[in-house]
Formats: structure tokens, sequence, C-alpha cells
């Protein structure tokens, strides 16, 4: 599959929407998940559900798994924020 670029609509969107779930108190989780799944449509072109998403991810980027351990463990809060922008953060700046 093809990768996509950034400027990609559906690509943006997801982040878009992900940084405002980050903008409520509780949506750190939902924008983890939104996160992982834009991470795995930028690779592969494919849009998939958060739950294929977090399996593709595991499989395709094995170094950054750990920043599914709230996704795994449903724990929101200051980890699951930080995974959060962390991931923002990465998905933002690559090219």
């Amino acid at each position: 599959m093809k990768k996509v670029e950034a400027s990609d609509a559906v690509f943006r969107n997801l982040l878009e929407m992900a940084e405002r779930k980050l903008e409520e108190p509780s949506g750190e989780l939902e924008a983890l998940s939104m996160l992982v799944v834009a991470a795995v449509y930028r690779e592969t072109g494919r849009l998939m559900s958060p739950e294929a998403a977090r399996e593709s991810f595991r499989i395709r980027f094995p170094e950054r798994r750990a920043l599914l351990l709230p996704l795994e463990e449903e724990v929101g809060g200051e980890l699951a924020r930080e995974s959060a922008e962390q991931l923002l953060r990465r998905l933002k700046s690559e090219p």
C-alpha cells in the first residue's frame, strides 16, 4: 500500500479531531485511539477500526508499542495524555 501524504484530508481530519479530544478533560484515550488510526492510515492508505489499527500499529511500529499501553489497559490520565501528545507531535513532524 501507498503511504498517505501529510496533506491528505482524512489524515488531517483525524489529527484535528484528536487535538480537540485532547482539549477535553477526559478525552485522552479517544484522542490516542484516533492518532493510532491516523498513523496506520498514513502508512497504509487504509482506514481501519480502532482495534484493527492498534494491531497493525503493533506490527508496523514495534519501537512505539509503549504508546499503546493506555489503550490496552484502558487507563486514561497523564500517561494516556503524554502518549497521545507524543504521537501527535511525531505525526505532525514527519513528512
